[in-house]
């Protein structure tokens, strides 16, 4: 491994991901990087309009941050160049205490364990300090190769 954390690519079928896609102009834009062998992070500021209270990101929009940042841990348990698609298959979240929109927010993901076509992932969404503010488990399904057909 590097001293810098390298970047993870964003593949050109993911292009318009809400979360992650540089071609959505509408999305997160966030920018997952890899910081161990099956664990990634991200900095992530949420901006007001995601609120749910004022200054307080809402529940939805902090699980749509953890689902994604948590689907690119889930991307490294396939070798590279590996091109089957992995998607949620469950999710679950423990909001413990409120993320703040405006500041820079950490989220960290990690393979857990990988069972067949199953992959488990245990992440947190902290705030500047390294203190959980929502944590999250997930269970993502291996797909079969991705067609190139539309």
């Amino acid at each position: 491994m590097t001293d810098q954390p390298s970047p993870l690519a964003v593949f050109a079928a993911d292009a318009h991901c809400f979360g992650c896609g540089p071609a959505n102009p509408e999305g997160l834009h966030i920018d997952v990087r890899r910081v161990g062998e099956h664990a990634v992070e991200a900095t992530y500021t949420v901006p007001p309009h995601y609120c749910g209270a004022t200054g307080v990101v809402h529940g939805g929009i902090q699980a749509t941050v953890l689902d994604e940042v948590m689907g690119k841990a889930a991307q490294t348990a396939l070798p590279d160049g590996d091109a089957r698609r992995i998607v949620t298959a469950e999710i679950a979240l423990r909001f413990r205490r409120s993320a703040p929109t405006g500041r820079p927010l950490v989220v960290r993901a990690h393979v857990a364990r990988i069972e067949g076509s199953n992959v488990f992932i245990e992440a947190a969404l902290c705030d500047e300090s390294g203190d959980e503010l929502t944590t999250a488990t997930a269970r993502w399904k291996i797909l079969d190769r991705l067609r190139t057909d539309p």
